[in-house]
Order: C-alpha cells, then sequence, then structure tokens
C-alpha cells in the first residue's frame, strides 16, 4: 500500500470505477438483472476498493475477456448494497457512467409489494428506465478534476515503466476519448494518440511535477516506486 494514500476519498473512488467499473442492465427470462462490477489482476487493488467503499460489495476470482487468464472481480449484487453504492460514488462519476447510476438507482428503488404482482404502472417504467439506458453514450464531465480523481483512475486504467533514461512514464489507456481529451487540457501536460487498430486512446504522462504529486495517492505510481505493494 503506498505511503500517505487516502483510497477512501471519493474522487479516488470514482476515478477508479469510472476506470474500469461497469454497471450492469437488462432483461433475462426470469426478470431483471443488474450489478455493479470491476475487474483487476491484482486482487489487492480490489481490496482495497472495497475497504474505501466500507466493505460494500465482494471480490472474487474468475477467468478474464477471452484470455481465460486468472481476473478477480469487485461485485454489488444485492439490492440495498447496490443503492448504497449508487448513492455515494454515482455523484461523482464523470464519465456516462454517472446517467446510467440515476438510472440503476431509480430502477432498483422500484419494487412490487411483496407477495403481489408487479403492477402495470411499475412494469411501464421499467420499460422506459431500459429505453433510456440503450441511449446513453459515452460522455466526460471535465472541469475542476481532482487529483484524488486522477490518481484512482491511473490504478484502474494505467501501467507505470521506467525508460532507458530512468525516466518515470504514466500511460492512460481508454476507449472514451473525451475524457482523455479533458484530463490532457485541464493538467496541461503529456501527449495524446489513439490506435487506429482499436480505437483506444494513450494519454502519456511524464511530466514530473505532476507524477510527484500524484506519487502519495496512487498504488501504481508508488508500488513501482518503492518496488512493494
Amino acid at each position: 500500500m503506498g505511503r500517505g494514500r487516502v483510497v477512501d476519498t471519493i474522487d479516488y473512488l470514482a476515478g477508479f470505477f469510472d476506470g474500469d467499473g461497469s454497471l450492469v442492465l437488462g432483461k433475462y427470462s426470469k426478470g431483471l438483472i443488474y450489478h455493479a462490477a470491476i475487474a483487476q489482476k491484482d486482487p489487492d487493488v480490489l481490496y482495497e476498493f472495497q475497504k474505501g467503499m466500507k466493505g460494500l460489495g465482494r471480490v472474487v476470482e474468475g477467468k478474464g475477456g477471452f484470455t481465460g487468464n486468472p481476473c478477480f472481480y469487485w461485485r454489488v449484487t444485492r439490492r440495498e448494497e447496490l443503492k448504497k453504492f449508487l448513492t455515494l460514488v454515482g455523484p461523482f462519476l464523470r464519465t456516462e457512467k454517472q446517467k446510467k447510476s440515476r438510472l440503476l438507482l431509480r430502477m432498483v428503488n422500484l419494487r412490487g409489494v411483496s407477495g403481489q404482482k408487479v403492477s402495470e404502472e411499475v412494469k411501464r417504467k421499467r420499460r422506459k428506465i431500459l429505453r433510456d439506458w440503450t441511449r446513453i453514450k459515452p460522455s466526460f464531465r471535465g472541469g475542476n478534476i481532482s487529483l484524488s480523481y486522477l490518481a484512482g483512475l491511473i490504478d484502474a486504467e494505467a501501467t507505470a515503466f521506467r525508460s532507458s533514461r530512468n525516466q518515470l512514464t504514466v500511460v492512460v489507456y481508454q476507449l472514451n476519448l473525451e475524457m482523455l481529451k479533458s484530463l490532457k487540457t485541464q493538467f496541461n501536460t503529456g501527449s495524446l494518440q489513439t490506435d487506429s487498430r482499436n480505437g483506444v486512446g494513450r494519454w502519456k504522462i511524464k511530466s514530473k511535477p505532476l507524477l510527484s504529486r500524484l506519487l502519495p495517492l496512487s498504488r501504481k505510481i508508488y508500488v513501482k516506486e518503492a518496488g512493494r505493494p
């Protein structure tokens, strides 16, 4: 763990979730499916996130993506825990996940009377929420982005390495190019590139003043510098 880091600040948690989190809402044969999740190769990062969330959710091991390599997941599936998570973090998210968090919170708050069929009014509201969900496009709310938010984003979505000249570099990877452009503009540093093969953007940071300020906040940079978790 990083020296002096504050992983339970709401901005850090929001940045981490914006970077690599997902909100799921959909229908299946027996009803609705909804949850919040984060996938990472390093379980320690997820346990720190869970601790920052006051114990909400659980960390489980699974297989990731098309590779089938071991991967770890933090998930919130229980209704009451999901409501707490969305209420706490949702307002501080900056990507389209903020809009999704509002819709998902409305959905989990909709429930019929125990032992009775769901009313037509509730069904109508559910259908509208599901329609609105499919219309949400990638976005990013820039302006007054904190270092804690950036540190959380880096811990979720970046790599850190040193060059042959011993220069520390952090690269943030994102499909949300609007996010990377806003970050580059606000912090006024780094270079921005897009991979023509898959559309993934890369914001490369080499600024010593910025990285030195991020060091106490970011686990990823701290581990690279200290050589230990």
